[in-house]
């Protein structure tokens, strides 16, 4: 089926003319081992080659059980024609479907009605007929379809002219003559269309030399004309050039002997700097050498050392004891016990200060009392003086204790600040003991290089 729709679809697609190409692609398309046959869709120019390419479509067609209702003369000539799709004759085969009795009668309704989409219509029964009459006469279908015979096609005979089998031979002598006189012609043809362009090209180059000398002769016409009207005058100015021309190549051969003598003496000072600069050169490799020597003996004592000192070192166990813990420890509880103390003197402070209170208020108030004569009111200014001057001693004591912590902690954060220098000490001690083992390492792949 997919077949048969392809060669259809080139059918409608040219609106019913289908030149020879399009057949033998929709068969290599179809059947793809036909190239080995069919090998090109092109058209002979002999008339035996087209008659066996026309048969071997026909052929190839009737293996897909097409046929097409076209005499041979269209296929040979390629011309427009109309043809009708249609299945080649069977022998009677057993019922497929029950409205058709072969695949002819099938074909033959497939092609007669292509314009709509067509459904077997399996059961008909009248339109009056209600449904209970299936069930009562036990599903049986009413009015049965009746099978109408079809005449066969009308098979046209083959041509006898020419086998397939058995090709002129003549022709593709003469055929093959014809080609090899074409290829010699056109090989002449082309040896000729080269012969032109060089012939072009050289007249080309002519022409140019021809403007070239044109345009010379217009720059010199004016001296030509001169030497021409007056040649005695002419000739004595070419004489006097060429004695000048002599005397300039006597005065050029001084400058040139004059110039390449001091060439010579500039590059035998050239000479003389290089090797001097060679010479240097050499002393100071000489003496890089010396330097690479040392360093790899100060290396190897370096590297001898630093054994020793690997050895050494592992001879000493690590210390049990968290020193750094304990340290730490010791330093919370003095700061416990600090804490502490300062807890009690605070209290202390500020129980003192209330019983001070208590005291110069009792004092306060007998006095108060003893101000009705002057020397009762004396008193009483007097020790609110002497009150307010406890009062600021306290205030100062306090500012004092204030100031002290602050400096503590001053002095605190300047321990901290050295500790950190010397931190920062060993950093840049073990950033130099870091350059000098890559420094090693370089002098190392030096001497080994």
């Amino acid at each position: 089926m997919q077949e048969i729709g392809l060669v259809k679809y080139f059918y409608k697609s040219y609106n019913n003319s289908m030149p020879t190409f399009l057949y033998s692609r929709s068969i290599w398309a179809i059947y793809p081992t036909s190239k080995d046959e069919l090998s090109s869709f092109k058209l002979s120019a002999n008339i035996s080659q087209r008659f066996r390419t026309a048969m071997l479509i026909t052929n190839w067609l009737k293996v897909y059980f097409i046929y097409f209702d076209v005499a041979l003369d269209v296929l040979i000539f390629t011309i427009s024609f109309r043809h009708y799709i249609q299945p080649s004759v069977f022998k009677e085969e057993t019922e497929v479907f029950p409205l058709f009795s072969s695949r002819r009668d099938f074909w033959e309704a497939v092609s007669n009605d292509e314009s709509r989409s067509w459904i077997a219509n399996l059961i008909c029964k009248d339109e009056n007929t209600d449904n209970s009459s299936l069930i009562q006469t036990n599903m049986v279908v009413e009015n049965k379809l009746t099978f109408k015979p079809r005449g066969r096609p009308v098979l046209y005979p083959k041509p006898t002219l020419l086998s397939m089998e058995t090709p002129n031979l003549e022709d593709d002598v003469r055929f093959e003559q014809k080609r090899t006189d074409l290829v010699n012609l056109l090989s002449s043809v082309d040896s000729k269309k080269s012969e032109i362009k060089k012939k072009h090209s050289s007249v080309v180059q002519i022409k140019t030399k021809i403007y070239e000398l044109k345009s010379r002769l217009n720059d010199n016409e004016d001296r030509l004309m001169v030497l021409l009207e007056n040649p005695e005058a002419g000739k004595q100015k070419l004489l006097d050039f060429i004695d000048k021309s002599d005397a300039r190549l006597v005065e050029l051969e001084m400058e040139w002997s004059e110039a390449s003598k001091n060439m010579e003496d500039s590059l035998r000072k050239i000479r003389r700097e290089k090797t001097g600069i060679v010479t240097t050169l050499r002393s100071k490799i000489s003496h890089n050498m010396d330097c690479v020597e040392s360093l790899q003996k100060e290396m190897e004592l370096q590297l001898a050392l630093e054994q020793k000192l690997i050895a050494h070192l592992k001879q000493f166990h690590e210390p049990k004891l968290n020193r750094s813990g304990i340290t730490r420890r010791i330093m919370e509880m003095t700061a416990s016990i600090r804490k502490q103390h300062d807890e009690i003197d605070r209290r202390e402070l500020k129980w003192l200060s209330q019983t001070l209170d208590r005291t110069f208020t009792i004092i306060e108030e007998t006095l108060y009392k003893d101000t009705i004569n002057h020397k009762g009111e004396r008193a009483y200014k007097l020790f609110a003086r002497a009150h307010t001057l406890c009062m600021d001693a306290i205030a100062a004591i306090e500012k004092n204790g204030i100031i002290t912590r602050q400096t503590e902690k001053l002095i605190d954060l300047i321990e901290l600040e050295k500790q950190k220098k010397v931190e920062s000490q060993l950093e840049r001690i073990i950033k130099d003991l870091h350059d000098v083992e890559e420094e090693n390492k370089r002098l190392t792949a030096l001497v080994n290089g």
